[in-house]
């Protein structure tokens, strides 16, 4: 009986002693007396969330504590407490908020590779969210994110085939530079149908630079740069597949992986097919929506040595067929016999670049330019509120002589406040493709006299203001194209005008994060002026005011919702027969995401209003133009309500 008794009092006695070597610790995460609710809060290295009074109720060991907090918005927070056994004891930390909704984003369009704040030129960063989203959204293209920027317009330059061009601030898209990883990937002449042509699931972040930036990437950059920066693998292997489906026939498939190799080396592989049928979305014979089938693959490979020292190497292809213009057994009136549209890309690219255009039908337009050049560039600090950039370029081109380019950039900071100016110079090496020759064709085009080179000049300042959660983004801009290169539509002939292409306008940006949502608007004024004598007015094609308005929320464990609206405003019109000037029009849309695990489910509509150009005139003309278009300019969307959805599965 003894024994028996003796060892019940032992074991009544072995949870006391074990609980007497444990605290409790109430922690709470605060930020201007808010509780903050899921913050990832970890416990001398083990991880807890906070719930939604911002609390967390660990059990620890009996001595020293250690506590990290992480918050998305937030400065990392961090503390330390000595608890006795038995102990429940209390701690308070608070979050103080980010000064910026872009901070610690390093870039590397400015060939500097530094983080974004402290760049006295202006970068304008899409980062992995907004990519995230454009994957599901429209994943054989980029096309859609780069849209919805304030001061970017995608604009349709051939809406039998569906091509595109980028304008940036009102300049002609064959200003606006594209690169890869900051290699000429694409080409020297218009870039809309690379980006048609990119699907944005390898892609890590894309960088922005408005204004004439031939200081940094040569000939072709007057209106700006988009670099599109490839996605570096993780340290365990990745793979994803992402099959999409929309109502207009769209179909999306999409594989990328990464893997880590041994010797510091790593690589990801991108593999995509893409198909479309097309469509006649108002019944009048023509093909609002092209068809196109096309195949990408991109490997990619990444080495870095414990040095510092890294090497990157990217090769590429592209197969595509696109097919538009009148559909199967189906003749408009005004057309009178079947017209077919159609383009073949085929497109292979690495690390060596030579621009050349070879046109077999018309080889008086032929061309192919070696323009070696020199760039140099130095970033200084003069005092802890002031940094400038001085940079400059020499371009030996081979045929239209050396062209010297220079950049100013400073930036000033003052506590919540920071500002940016910058000045440019650059040149343009003239070819015969425009946006309007892409899409009418070379062969009724006149160019009476050789064409010269254009010269561009652009000054922007900008002035931001950090508030807590928000940003607020204002900025002015001007720039001025010397002897630019126009087409007349009447005759369409193509040659150098005397009087300056000006464009000046203004930017505002504001963006307000809290906890799991945010809302980004933006609003753009472009007085865009090109032409002479009588001629000159408004630059088709650019409206003078757009609005953009974006919310989403957005939970790491459930999914997410997103909601856009849009304003474009009026457009002068060249060469339409209905009008002079379009109609301003309205598009708004949504996203819903669920995430389950690996998986997520996704649904995303798109102009949901079902605004067609053709709900106001006719796309056809009434007959055929001087430069052999059927079709007038495309000014507001052409397809209609899209609805797409799909599924995502990492594993």
């Amino acid at each position: 009986m003894r024994v028996l008794i003796l060892a019940a009092v032992l074991m009544s006695k072995v949870p006391a002693i074990v609980a007497d070597q444990t605290a409790t610790l109430r922690i709470e995460i605060r930020s201007d007396g808010d509780p903050i609710a899921s913050a990832d809060v970890f416990v001398n290295g083990t991880a807890y969330k906070s719930d939604g009074g911002g609390r967390v109720s660990v059990v620890v060991p009996a001595g020293h504590v250690d506590i990290v907090v992480v918050k998305e918005g937030f400065a990392p927070a961090s503390a330390s407490v000595d608890v006795r056994p038995g102990q429940q004891q209390p701690v308070i930390i608070a979050l103080t908020r980010g000064a910026s909704v872009e901070e610690h984003v390093t870039v590397s369009a400015t060939r500097t590779d530094k983080r974004i704040e402290d760049v006295p030129m202006r970068v304008e960063v899409l980062d992995k969210e907004d990519l995230e989203e454009e994957q599901v959204q429209t994943p054989g293209d980029i096309v859609m994110v780069l849209n919805e920027k304030a001061g970017l317009r995608v604009q349709a330059t051939s809406p039998g085939l569906g091509t595109a061009s980028v304008r940036i601030q009102g300049m002609r898209g064959r200003y606006t530079r594209v690169l890869s990883d900051g290699l000429p990937l694409f080409g020297e002449d218009v870039g809309g149908l690379g980006l048609l042509q990119t699907p944005p699931s390898d892609l890590g972040q894309v960088e922005l630079i408005k204004g004439v930036a031939s200081a940094l990437y040569g000939a072709g950059a007057l209106g700006g740069v988009i670099d599109l920066l490839s996605r570096r693998p993780d340290a365990t292997p990745t793979q994803q597949v992402l099959v999409n489906r929309s109502s207009r026939g769209a179909t999306d498939t999409v594989l990328f992986a990464t893997q880590p190799f041994t010797g510091g080396w790593s690589g990801t592989l991108l593999i995509g097919g893409h198909w479309q049928q097309r469509n006649d979305v108002d019944g009048d014979g023509w093909a609002d929506l092209p068809g196109y089938s096309r195949g990408v693959v991109r490997p990619r490979f990444f080495w870095d040595d414990k040095h510092g020292d890294s090497l990157f190497v990217t090769v590429g292809a592209t197969w595509e067929h696109r097919t538009g213009g009148t559909m199967p057994g189906t003749t408009p009136t005004a057309i009178g016999t079947p017209f077919v549209e159609g383009l073949d890309t085929r497109r292979f690219d690495g690390g060596f670049e030579r621009d050349t255009f070879m046109a077999q039908q018309f080889p008086t337009f032929q061309y192919a330019y070696n323009v070696p050049a020199v760039f140099g560039q130095d970033d200084i600090d003069v005092v802890r509120w002031l940094s400038v950039s001085a940079s400059g370029r020499v371009d030996a081109h081979d045929r239209f002589g050396t062209f010297f380019s220079p950049r100013l950039s400073a930036l000033l900071r003052a506590g919540p406040w920071s500002s940016r100016a910058s000045i440019g110079t650059g040149f343009f090496a003239p070819t015969p493709l425009t946006d309007e020759t892409e899409a009418a064709g070379l062969a009724r085009l006149a160019i009476p006299a050789r064409l010269t080179v254009e010269r561009g000049q652009s000054a922007s300042w900008d002035l931001t203001r950090a508030i807590g959660p928000a940003s607020i983004t204002a900025t002015l801009f001007r720039s001025r194209i010397s002897n630019p290169v126009v087409l007349d539509r009447q005759r369409y002939m193509l040659a150098n005008v005397p009087e300056p292409t000006i464009n000046t306008g203004a930017e505002l940006l504001a963006t307000i994060r809290h906890e799991e949502f945010s809302v980004t608007s933006t609003y753009t004024y472009v007085h865009a002026v090109e032409g002479t004598g009588l001629d000159r007015g408004d630059v088709p094609l650019t409206p003078r005011h757009s609005i953009g308005i974006f919310g989403v929320w957005e939970n790491e464990g459930a999914g997410r919702v997103a909601l856009e609206w849009y304003y474009t405003g009026r457009q002068r019109l060249e060469d339409n027969p209905y009008r002079t000037e379009s109609a301003p029009y309205i598009l708004f849309g949504g996203l819903v995401e669920w995430r389950l695990r690996r998986l997520r489910v996704f649904v995303n509509g798109e102009n949901l209003g079902n605004v067609k150009q053709t709900d106001w005139d006719p796309l056809i003309r009434p007959a055929r133009a001087v430069d052999g278009r059927w079709t007038v300019d495309a000014w507001a969307p052409l397809d209609g309500r899209v609805i797409n959805g799909g599924i995502k599965l990492t594993f």
